[in-house]
């Protein structure tokens, strides 16, 4: 149909001519010339009429196609952010693909792919979004970071996605097309020297080597009371600081980042100095790198969902009654429950030393006794040192004496809240079993233990099912073998980081001993692939782990307690006891179930044996003045990377030689004794440790990740590979 205004023009058009041809005056002229002018205007503003609405037009269209690049790129950043989080909670994305962006129009449903891949719609500003994925074929690819990216030289998995964004306007027109191939990496974070997600401190007293990379999500301090040489690339998300956090005016020694082609060290400036111009180092300092996203806060926890615990191997759990006493020792399945089979398995099944007590009723066996001696049927496969349970007791009774079939236990047993042990009850070597007798100086306290024998713990999985579904040794589900443990009872679930914490925390941990070499000695037993031992509280590890035909093994904890092999796990090293040995009390506590004492011991008693250690750490650290990120803030030190693994014995002269990996998350939850230095006595001073000739470093051999620890944690990055638009309407 034509417009009014095209009608009229001809009708003016068709006058003109008319009186054209009949002008033979002047005033005919004038009304011809009258005319024309009057369809010139009428031209213009028809022009301008047109171009108006061409502008307009064109305006419009690209403020939709904006609006529509926006809303696409909003798409395809969602699908691409739920793809990392899939990896975040180690799972891989999964399903099938649409056979192209139409097929997400299409009112069939059974077209628009399924799972990960699946057909999805959003409504950004306006714009309807449509978003779908596709997997790259070869995934996943092992790759070592290119020389000349952030974290250069690690290695990698990598894993390779197209993803696809239409954005359409109210009348259903698409306004942009996009497309995005992007890298999904997953990085160990074991493969770093000392990967911490909060401030990173390291102040050694003596000359330290790390030979591996250096991350801090937050700010990091580098001082040195002699020597600290990094050999490997250091990543800062906030700021470097050449110098202690807790004392501005202090800063010493010479730290090094070892660069082939630039042996320049960090420099003092009076003071703790903020180190900006890192050009020098050829991208061995990077700063200001994204903050990297890691595993969830949560991933330690004893709860279905909680990534650990769904996926161990073995769930033990030390359970508690409200006043703290142990009731039971038993084997979770995933969803929290008993399983009574294989508890009955751990406990009374496994091939160990064994035998019963006698026709005679034990000897004081009452409740205040210190000691006590029982009557056993044979005292063969028994030797002093031995770690016993009797009947019910899950006590960790240690043998201090053999005389004929009479056996002396350093403690007493048959506590009032498991009843007296009676005649013909069953006397075992514990494989697992629990014990109050250690005292932490650095917390003041107590500590109920969850004692486990990781060697009979091993023979006894080989020989009867205690492992999850049936599983074997060898199991490499998760590439080697998952093993959780956890205490049940009053205050086991504190957070000491809450914005309201308890006055003080729990006084539980799980120690682990017997563990030289990870291996079962039952005849024919296969090799294990690796070990890592979970639990959210905290640890600790008894003389060498891993020290024999070393295997992937690591340590993910609420915080980390080393004791040297000379410790004896009777706790004799954190007693006083008298000629007799017998353990001291104080008469106040005489009354007590059992009786404790002040462990009043100087730390000069507590003397250190060479230990070695094997096993990639994941733990809580103290933060010096209680903040992250803040510079200069005055508070107690927190002890640096240096005191890690916390101590408990007189070290001084002996050597701790441990390979690893050093990796932090966050504070400790559970326990929150400061760390407060080394020396002193009873009464004088810390009386915690004396510090050891610390032989540490990275371990190089986690630069293989077939050597990395089972479910060991990661973080993941995107990057992006091409990114496309397409201007063609489907």
């Amino acid at each position: 149909m034509k417009s009014p205004s095209s009608n009229y023009q001809k009708l003016l058009l068709k006058l003109l001519l008319s009186y054209q041809t009949k002008a033979t005056s002047e005033g005919g002229f004038v009304v011809v010339m009258a005319m024309a002018m009057v369809l010139f205007l009428s031209l213009l503003v028809l022009s301008y009429a047109v171009m108006s609405k061409v502008d307009t037009t064109t305006q419009d269209a690209v403020g939709k196609s904006k609006t529509g690049f926006y809303a696409a790129e909003a798409g395809l950043n969602l699908r691409a952010k739920a793809i990392r989080n899939l990896f975040e909670g180690y799972n891989r994305p999964a399903g099938t693909s649409p056979a192209n962006a139409q097929a997400c129009t299409d009112s069939n449903t059974s077209n628009n792919g399924t799972g990960d891949f699946v057909c999805q719609t959003a409504t950004f500003q306006g714009s309807i979004t449509s978003t779908y994925g596709s997997e790259l074929a070869g995934n996943p690819t092992l790759i070592t970071i290119n020389e000349g990216e952030v974290y250069r030289g690690l290695s990698a998995q990598e894993y390779r996605y197209d993803l696809y964004s239409t954005a359409f306007d109210s009348e259903s027109l698409p306004t942009a097309i996009l497309g995005m191939r992007f890298k999904s990496r997953l990085v160990p974070l074991f493969q770093f020297a000392a990967f911490y997600n909060k401030d990173l401190e390291i102040l050694p007293g003596a000359d330290m080597n790390l030979s591996g990379p250096v991350h801090s999500n937050f700010d990091l301090y580098l001082n040195s009371n002699a020597t600290l040489r990094i050999n490997g690339q250091v990543t800062v998300s906030s700021n470097l600081y050449r110098g202690r956090k807790n004392a501005t005016n202090d800063c010493g020694g010479t730290v090094g980042v070892f660069d082939p082609t630039n042996p320049t060290t960090l420099a003092c400036a009076g003071g703790t100095t903020q180190i900006t111009d890192v050009d020098a180092w050829n991208g061995l300092i990077r700063l200001g790198v994204s903050r990297l996203q890691l595993p969830p806060e949560g991933m330690l926890n004893p709860v279905t969902g909680a990534i650990y615990w769904d996926r161990a191997d073995l769930r033990v759990v030390l359970k508690l009654d409200n006043s703290g006493n142990p009731t039971a020792i038993e084997v979770r399945n995933a969803n929290n429950t008993v399983d009574t089979t294989r508890t009955s398995n751990l406990l009374n099944s496994c091939t160990v030393a064994s035998t019963t007590l006698s026709a005679n009723a034990p000897t004081n066996a009452t409740n205040g006794a210190a000691n006590a001696q029982i009557s056993v049927a044979s005292t063969t496969g028994f030797a002093v040192g031995d770690v016993l349970t009797v009947g019910s007791d899950n006590d960790s009774n240690v043998i201090t004496n053999i005389t004929g079939n009479t056996i002396t236990l350093r403690r007493k047993f048959a506590h009032p809240y498991q009843g007296n042990v009676l005649s013909g009850a069953a006397v075992r070597d514990a494989v697992v079993s629990t014990s109050d007798t250690f005292f932490n100086y650095r917390e003041q306290k107590f500590i109920r233990m969850l004692d486990v024998d990781v060697r009979e713990l091993l023979n006894c999985a080989q020989q009867v099912s205690v492992l999850e579904s049936g599983r074997g040794i060898n199991d490499t589900t998760e590439g080697g073998l998952v093993w959780y443990f956890t205490v049940e009872g009053p205050n086991s679930n504190i957070d000491m980081t809450s914005t309201s914490p308890p006055a003080d925390g729990n006084n539980y941990g799980i120690r682990l001993r017997n563990a030289g070499e990870l291996s079962s000695t039952v005849a024919g037993a296969p090799a294990i692939q690796g070990l890592t031992v979970v639990t959210n509280q905290a640890v600790y590890i008894v003389g060498n782990y891993n020290s024999v035909n070393k295997k992937p093994a690591s340590f993910l904890a609420d915080t980390i307690n080393v004791l040297s092999g000379n410790w004896l796990i009777d706790d004799s090293r954190s007693r006083t006891y008298d000629t007799n040995n017998l353990p001291i009390y104080t008469s106040s506590q005489s009354g007590q179930s059992p009786p404790y004492q002040t462990g009043a011991t100087n730390v000069n008693d507590r003397v250190a044996s060479p230990t070695t250690i094997n096993a990639a750490f994941l733990a809580g650290t103290d933060t010096t003045g209680g903040a992250d990120g803040t510079a200069g803030r005055n508070g107690a030190y927190n002890g640096g990377l240096e005191n890690y693994p916390r101590l408990h014995e007189h070290w001084s002269g002996q050597a701790l030689f441990y390979r690893g990996s050093f990796v932090s998350l966050n504070r400790s939850r559970k326990v929150d004794g400061p760390w407060c230095g080394t020396g002193g006595s009873a009464t004088i001073g810390c009386n915690i440790y004396n510090a050891p000739n610390r032989n540490w470093d990275y371990d190089t051999d986690y630069n293989n990740a077939a050597n990395l620890p089972p479910l060991s944690p990661r973080f993941v990055y995107l990057k992006q590979e091409v990114f496309s638009r397409n201007f063609d309407r489907p």
